[in-house]
Order: C-alpha cells, then structure tokens, then sequence
C-alpha cells in the first residue's frame, strides 16, 4: 500500500515540474535527479517485500488446507467409530443424535454412517437412517431430472457437472442393481464424450472411467484407458497403482508383473505401495 502511495506521490512531482519548467530551475531540477532514483529504489524493495509476503501467506493457506483435511478426515473416521460403539452398547440416544446433526458432513459419509444404522435393532434409529438415505437419493434423481430437462448438455462445462453428479451418487452406494447397471453405463458414456470434446480433461476423468469401465466388466476399455492415462500424464506411483488395478480384475498377469517391476523402480514409495510390491512378490515366490 505504501509503495501505491509513493508512485502517486511521485506522479503529481512530474506533473508539478512539468506545468513549473523543470528545465529553468537549476535547484528543482537537482533535487528532481536525486529524489526519482530514491524513490524507485524505495519502490522496488517495498515491492519485494509485499511480493514475498504474498508468498508466504499462500504457502500458510496451502499448509492449513492440507491439515484441515487430515483433521477432517480423522474426524469422519471418529464418527463412524462413535457410532458403531453407540449401537455395541445400545446407546440409541446418542447414536440418533448423531445421524440428525450430520448434515454439514459429506453426502457420502452420511450414507456410510446410514447404512451402518439402518441395522440397528432400535426402530427409530434404522427409520431415521432410511429416511436420511432416501432424503439423498430423492436430492440426487431431482438433480438429474433437472440436468436433463433444463440443462444444455452438449456444454462442456455441464457434461461435467452431470458426471460428478452421477459418479458422487455412485459412490454413495445407494443405489443397486439394474439402477445401478444404467448409471454407470450412462457415466461411461459421457465420460467418452467428455474426453473426446476437452483435449485437455482433468486427470480425475480418466481416473473415473477407468474404475466405471471396471466395474461395468468393460475390461478391454478399461486398459485402454489405463494406458491413455499413463501416455498422457506421465508414469508415477500413483497412476502405476490405478493400472494395477485393472491388469489384476482383467487377469493379465505378464503386464502385472511389468507394473510391479516398475513401481519397485521409484524412490520412497509410500507404505501402501510397498506393501503391494511386497505382496505380489510374495505371490510369485
């Protein structure tokens, strides 16, 4: 802010020299010499100073959103935790009152923590969780309803809300059978269209219709896109444990074996990942 003030400042002295004749005035014109260069040096610094103060609040905000992630994460866990004790001790009061208060949480914790206690043996806790479950589906087919009825769905931009609309009510898990088959047909579908029209689609993406095509036993598609996925984002842990995945479903044990052999080769694999090394090396011994 300072430096603001200082280039206004030093805008209105170039102004005052110009209506005044700096050129006449031996002792403006001196004291214009020597006062510009200080001034821009004052300018410069003050700027770096804010710059790297820039820097280190994001840096700070990135730290915090990180933590707070882990924390709500260990949070969520708790609350499972809680409520599968709650119902080992018949707590029925405490275990209802968390299903009602849960509203601020994730749509799919919700449904986890419903389907937990729509088991219970206490009639208004299992009511409860079903109601809660079918509050979200019934929030979920409006929602497609609307994107269908109303929405232009040759943008790309609402391609891709319907997806993440249809993949979080995927993962919710609350709907089965033939439901299910044409959901996750229908977000294979679109996730094809998507791709074909955003050369420059979000990893998540691929990520998405890989596990979709996995679970529709589209096994073929899927390691296409496995490959596409390695091809277009480059190799690391992370992608080579996504294609795991599919040579293991698909039963293509040589090109399992040549991901393993690959993932063995990156330094400071995290412990999950060394556990599968040292699981299929197990397996082949």
């Amino acid at each position: 802010m300072l430096y603001r003030i200082i280039i206004v400042y030093l805008i209105i002295v170039l102004v005052y020299f110009k209506i005044h004749g700096v050129k006449k005035n031996k002792i403006e014109k001196f004291i214009f010499s020597i006062c510009i260069p200080i001034f821009g040096l004052i300018i410069t610094i003050l700027s770096e100073i804010s710059e790297n103060k820039k820097i280190s609040t994001s840096k700070n905000y990135t730290n915090t959103s990180k933590n707070k992630i882990e924390q709500s994460k260990e949070f969520l866990t708790n609350i499972q935790s809680s409520v599968i004790d709650d119902l080992d001790l018949k707590d029925y009061v405490k275990t209802r009152d968390i299903i009602l208060s849960m509203q601020t949480l994730p749509l799919k914790k919700q449904c986890e923590i419903c389907q937990i206690t729509i088991w219970s043996k206490n009639v208004e806790i299992s009511h409860i969780s079903a109601v809660s479950l079918m509050r979200i589906k019934t929030y979920f087919e409006k929602f497609f309803v609307h994107m269908e009825t109303y929405m232009d769905l040759s943008k790309i931009e609402n391609i891709e809300r319907y997806i993440n609309g249809l993949n979080n009510y995927l993962e919710c898990k609350i709907v089965y059978g033939s439901l299910r088959e044409e959901y996750v047909n229908k977000i294979i579908s679109l996730l094809k269209e998507l791709l074909e029209k955003k050369s420059n689609c979000e990893e998540k993406y691929y990520r998405m219709l890989i596990n979709r095509c996995l679970e529709a036993k589209k096994y073929d598609e899927a390691k296409k896109h496995a490959k596409i996925l390695l091809d277009k984002f480059g190799v690391n842990e992370e992608r080579y444990n996504e294609v795991l995945k599919v040579y293991y479903e698909i039963k293509d044990e040589n090109s399992l074996k040549d991901i393993i052999n690959k993932l063995k080769d990156i330094p400071k694999l995290t412990k999950e990942s060394k556990e599968i090394v040292e699981f299929w090396e197990g397996e082949r011994m």
